[in-house]
């Protein structure tokens, strides 16, 4: 444990303008530092940097503490590699850490989190740092090429930049930025915060929401997101829907996803306009669009509505019924909200663009 450094049994280190390179971990976590058993770090000015996790897990920074608070700001923690999760930082245990003002950069996971991960009662809480360039990757495994959250964890992500991280693994290479783990008590709070410019091989360019973890976004922008399934920007299991929040200050643009089911020639403009900022398909004939912002999916049988509907604000042809997922943002500088109802049983999606309703089913 701990190739470089091993912190333990209520130790507090603290680590000022010092430099942690090319150490490698043979058969345990943390090749730069380890730190467990309510042991404090203090990293300040450091640079972790070309660590090697051979066998496990947290190339630069594997920190298990179960009730300190550690911090670690001004820092670089770039070029690390573990063999399973967590290239740069990996967190577990209960203990808070805090990334401040840090760079978490080019860091390689052969399995899930290529920059962080924060997993089984990890609380990480990132300000005002960079997560770029980081990649997951593995033959049948691989997720969130840059922020992994966990069972029972928390992330918090605050004036930060999560840009420019790829997942690979094929058809299991999901969240290109980050990727929330299908378990109870997963929290993901993220503001003011650019999520840009990542790429998932499989579904959610920039996050994937797996079912049970509840999401907030606010502000800040989520653009030039690539998939190579579904959800360019966003990908979401229906049953999750209400779990996730976006407000009304994020904007998105640019987001991108490579396969979509059937699509009416009447449509092809507002889809290249990503006027819809949320849409889910269904297994018939008449599938949904795959969306380039968000894209949420359901088992549902459709039985009415199968047709895409136009609805004016004092149209009563559909009369609907709220869910509380609720969502709101700019696309292509319009200022746009949108709201997804249940239609006769049937989920659609009412967006208000200029005071027109547009509601797709999908």
């Amino acid at each position: 444990m701990g190739a470089g450094v091993f912190v333990t049994s209520n130790m507090v280190a603290s680590f000022n303008n010092v430099t942690i390179s090319n150490n490698r971990s043979f058969s345990a976590s943390g090749a730069g530092i380890y730190a467990d058993n309510n042991a404090t770090i203090i990293v300040s000015d450091c640079a972790i940097t070309g660590n090697v996790s051979a066998a496990t897990s947290g190339g630069g920074i594997y920190y298990g503490s179960s009730s300190t608070n550690s911090i670690v700001k001004n820092s670089v923690i770039s070029g690390n590699t573990a063999t399973l999760a967590a290239g740069g930082v990996y967190a577990t245990g209960g203990g808070v850490l805090e990334i401040r003002d840090s760079e978490i950069n080019n860091n390689v996971a052969h399995n899930n989190g290529g920059g962080i991960v924060a997993t089984n009662n990890g609380n990480i809480v990132i300000i005002d740092s960079d997560v770029i360039g980081n990649t997951a990757n593995g033959s049948s495994a691989g997720l969130a090429g840059g922020i992994y959250v966990g069972p029972n964890s928390t992330m918090n992500i605050t004036s930060s930049r999560v840009n420019n991280n790829t997942v690979h693994a094929g058809s299991h290479g999901r969240g290109g930025a980050i990727y929330t783990e299908p378990s109870v008590n997963v929290t993901l709070n993220i503001s003011d915060t650019e999520i840009i410019g990542n790429t998932a091989e499989s579904d959610g360019g920039g996050i994937y929401v797996s079912t049970g973890a509840f999401v907030s976004i606010t502000g800040g922008k989520i653009s030039d997101n690539t998939t190579g399934a579904n959800g360019g920007a966003i990908y979401i299991a229906y049953e999750n829907l209400a779990n996730l929040t976006v407000g009304a200050g994020t904007v998105f643009s640019g987001n991108s996803a490579t396969t979509y089911a059937r699509m009416d020639p009447a449509d092809q403009a507002l889809y290249d306009a990503q006027i819809f900022a949320i849409s889910f398909s269904l297994p018939l004939p008449f599938n949904g669009y795959n969306n380039y912002d968000i894209r949420y999916e359901s088992d549902l049988p459709m039985d009415i509505c199968q047709h895409n509907v136009s609805l004016w604000a004092d149209d009563i042809n559909c009369i609907a019924t709220p869910e509380t997922g609720l969502f709101g943002g700019q696309i292509n500088g319009a200022t746009v909200s949108a709201l997804s109802v249940i239609v006769g049983g049937i989920a659609i999606v009412v967006v208000l663009v200029s005071h027109k309703l547009l509601a797709k089913h999908r």
